[in-house]
């Protein structure tokens, strides 16, 4: 998901091979494109100073992140929250470096938070805390700087909604914690839900998730009140995940906040 509320212009980022250096344009309020911060951001693809040998990048609500090939996060825009995790909450249209990680291997941005994953499995979080996204089951507003997820088993895959956090464990289970879909806890809970076994993929959207299981199957759980979840909008609970009518052998999934997304194949 490129996560954000409705009627957010969020900034869009690709990876070119010159450097490499991320490229960024679109709204940019708080310097989320990597310029100083005006109310119509670039219309047309930049490169991001100060910034190179980026290998993923990833967009929040107000502000980005790319993980750079060294293992190193680096945040802009929107600091409010601390989500770009340099124990400050000072707006940057430069990129700042994510304080106190291990070597990270992939980074999602969410609604005023981040999460990485490290190379050890282990799942770190910063920025807006009010319903728990970081993890750590500790009482807070907000955390400028990156605490670690308790309780969860070998990470191989993370994924934000709006105000949720999930991770795909080794064993094909999924974990969830924070405010949304089929969960409300301050620290990762397995998701029990029928369907959710040998899960190989994960993505969230605003107010529901999507897995990928054995076989290529296709399953989503959570809101389904813009038919989000494909199954022809009968309502749905947390008793089980439900498969949306007519997908099979499922290889790529994306979620937005009222929508779902996969290749045709």
């Amino acid at each position: 998901m490129t996560p954000g509320l409705l009627g957010q212009a969020l900034p869009v980022h690709a990876i070119t091979t010159a450097g490499p250096a991320p490229l960024a344009w679109g709204s940019d309020q708080y310097g989320q494109t990597g310029l100083p911060a005006s109310t119509y951001g670039p219309e047309s693809p930049h490169v991001v100073g100060g910034i190179n040998d980026v290998t993923a990048v990833a967009a929040g609500s107000e502000h980005s992140l790319a993980l750079r090939a060294d293992g190193t996060v680096w945040a802009w825009g929107s600091d409010a929250s601390g989500e770009l995790g340099d124990g400050a909450t000072t707006d940057s249209s430069s990129p700042v470096r994510t304080v106190g990680l291990p070597a990270v291997t992939a980074i999602a941005a969410g609604n005023g938070f981040s999460l990485a994953l490290t190379s050890d499995g282990a799942v770190w979080g910063w920025g807006d805390d009010t319903s728990g996204e970081l993890g750590d089951n500790h009482v807070r507003t907000i955390s400028a700087v990156p605490v670690q997820a308790i309780g969860l088993p070998q990470v191989v895959a993370i994924a934000v909604g709006s105000g949720t956090s999930l991770a795909l464990a080794a064993d094909g289970t999924v974990w969830a914690w924070g405010a949304g879909p089929c969960v409300n806890s301050a620290e990762p809970v397995q998701l029990h839900l029928a369907g959710l076994t040998g899960i190989v993929a994960i993505a969230a959207g605003g107010d529901h998730a999507l897995a990928i299981g054995p076989g290529g199957s296709l399953w989503a759980w959570g809101d389904n009140g813009f038919g989000d979840l494909g199954n022809g909008g009968a309502a749905a609970d947390c008793s089980s995940a439900v498969q949306p009518i007519g997908l099979s052998g499922a290889v790529a999934i994306s979620a937005g906040t009222y929508h779902s997304v996969r290749p045709r194949g």
